[in-house]
């Protein structure tokens, strides 16, 4: 049975300057208060009231909170994707690229606190959870496949996942006393990981 998000009106897809400017109020707005309040305890009324938007027009771009999750998912993994890129040029050894992921992963979780937020939110389908993680995990493999020397495509996958998990563990612990001490031992965890590839 499909859920509410999916049988739901696509709302309002701005065509002017004005609209695109209010969608994105409007996406920004909510971030931040999925951010402070949770996702469950944000309301539309909420959103609508801290943008200074009427209800109305908040439903016109986005008609369900799960709707407007999506979109700023959607904005912030392909954000997370754009860094991964761009972490992997000029080409380098496979220690100092992944140093370079490790902290495009680090900068991308400070730049979209929502991201973890929506990442939690009960009315999430698993599956595009999995896949979000799948895509990730992909780009990264793929970046360190093309390292100088290459990783090969099975040691690289793996050297992916452990990547992304070390970058979650040390992003709870970025706002803590210990934050510098945490991500510089993670940091040359990664480079004696890795060591042997450079």
């Amino acid at each position: 049975m499909p859920d509410a998000a999916e049988t739901a009106p696509a709302g309002r897809v701005p065509r002017t300057a004005k609209g695109r400017a209010r969608a994105a109020l409007l996406r920004r707005t909510a971030a931040a208060l999925f951010v402070r309040n949770g996702y469950d305890a944000t309301t539309m009324t909420a959103i609508a009231a801290e943008a200074g938007v009427s209800i109305g027009s908040l439903y016109q771009y986005f008609p369900l909170k799960e709707q407007l999750a999506a979109a700023l998912e959607s904005e912030a993994e392909a954000a997370l994707l754009a860094a991964i890129d761009a972490a992997r040029t000029p080409a380098c050894a496979p220690p100092v690229l992944a140093d370079r992921i490790f902290t495009a992963l680090l900068a991308h979780a400070a730049a979209h606190p929502a991201h973890a937020a929506l990442a939690a939110r009960r009315d999430a389908p698993p599956e595009a959870a999995r896949a979000a993680a799948d895509r990730l995990r992909a780009r990264i493999a793929e970046a360190l496949a093309r390292a100088w020397p290459p990783l090969p495509a099975s040691r690289a996958m793996i050297s992916a996942i452990v990547l992304a998990a070390l970058a979650g563990a040390a992003t709870p612990a970025a706002s803590g006393a210990a934050a510098g001490l945490v991500e510089s031992e993670i940091r040359r965890m990664i480079a004696l990981y890795l060591a042997d590839e450079g």
